[in-house]
């Protein structure tokens, strides 16, 4: 028998399965051995208790009677789509509001290799390139609504970002982000999109209708909530890890949505402490 930690995650996937339209089969004409559902369930486990592919099939031997093997989950993996884990980590949010949400972009390993191997061999530069990761996360409860990926981490922070608003299913009041998106392209299209956007200007960088309202009514306080997209970052990482160990691009995207999805789950239970804790610190004046 699973622990209890374990069975009430299957509870929560359960319960967050019943929200999400998830297709039963991703093919029309294969085998319909497995229902896809639970072998997502798998890989947002895997990423969950850093197991590899075969570790997981162990841990599914627990609460499935039928088995697959390990190269099922990995074939599963390549043949997911983008827009079907969007709609999977927008689900995951359960958010109907968002006031205040923040963009920001870090850095993903591709190595997976330890710090003993890499000096064993006289190895100082990272193996791989690493990821890029944007998400655009909701300032309150530090829950993810969108990301993307890409191959290079030198890719630049803006071409991101129409991506990130057009992809939340839930549109933000207002967005904050940091100098590296100062653009009056991207104040136009927020703008066009409803959203209020507060970049601080860079200097000398002035030109344009809303860099100029932006110089005049910059508001600090509103801005310093940009620092719980730095949160989020921190808490997948230390969680979850800031690695990934699968050797193709499509197969890495996967394991970072899984990842931002086990995050979204968790927040929901300290969402919800937090709101409704019976400390007197919390409680409201009569």
């Amino acid at each position: 028998m699973y622990g209890k930690r374990e069975g009430t995650l299957l509870k929560k996937l359960n319960a967050f399965k019943r929200r999400t339209n998830f297709p039963k089969w991703l093919h029309h004409f294969g085998p319909k051995k497995y229902i896809s559902w639970e072998i997502f369930q798998l890989l947002i486990l895997k990423e969950r208790y850093h197991l590899s592919y075969r570790r997981t099939i162990e841990m599914a031997e627990l609460f499935m009677k039928k088995i697959p093997h390990f190269t099922t989950l990995q074939k599963f993996a390549k043949r997911i789509s983008a827009s079907l884990l969007n709609m999977v980590l927008f689900f995951s949010a359960k958010l109907r509001k968002v006031e205040f949400a923040s963009v920001d972009a870090t850095g993903i390993s591709r190595q997976y290799a330890s710090e003993h191997y890499k000096r064993r061999i006289d190895r100082t530069n990272p193996i791989k390139q690493a990821l890029k990761l944007s998400i655009l996360s909701d300032c309150k409860t530090n829950q993810v609504l969108s990301l993307r990926t890409r191959a290079r981490e030198k890719s630049h922070d803006t071409k991101d970002v129409r991506y990130l608003i057009k992809k939340a299913k839930v549109k933000p009041e207002l967005i904050t982000m940091d100098k590296g998106y100062d653009s009056e392209a991207i104040h136009g299209f927020c703008r066009e999109q409803g959203i209020y956007s507060i970049i601080p200007a860079r200097k000398g960088c002035f030109r344009g209708k809303y860099r100029k309202q932006m110089k005049d009514c910059f508001d600090p306080w509103i801005y310093n909530h940009r620092n719980n997209g730095e949160s989020t970052f921190s808490a997948i990482k230390i969680k979850y890890g800031d690695s990934v160990s699968s050797k193709l691009f499509i197969t890495q995207r996967v394991q970072i949505y899984c990842k931002a999805i086990n995050h979204n789950l968790d927040m929901i239970k300290i969402y919800l402490f937090k709101t409704f804790s019976t400390s007197p610190e919390k409680q409201k004046p009569l």
